[in-house]
């Protein structure tokens, strides 16, 4: 699984004040994984529950120095 992160920092904005800007992605392929898998096995069926994990997230972060 994937990740990735682009920053840029210390951006000027005004005065001494400086702006930090992340865009970040978590599962950047967007690959489909078992998290967990438990068989229920009985006389005439048996079940599966399967828990899959995250999908492709994207997000932006920005923080203000000052």
């Amino acid at each position: 699984i994937y990740s990735a992160r682009l920053t840029l920092s210390e951006i000027p904005l005004f005065g001494s004040r400086r702006v930090k800007a992340s865009v970040w992605v978590k599962n950047l392929t967007d690959e489909h994984y078992r998290v967990f898998e438990l068989a229920y096995v009985g006389i005439a069926s048996t079940s599966r529950v399967i828990q899959f994990g995250t999908p492709r997230t994207v997000g932006l972060e920005t923080t203000l120095a000052f």
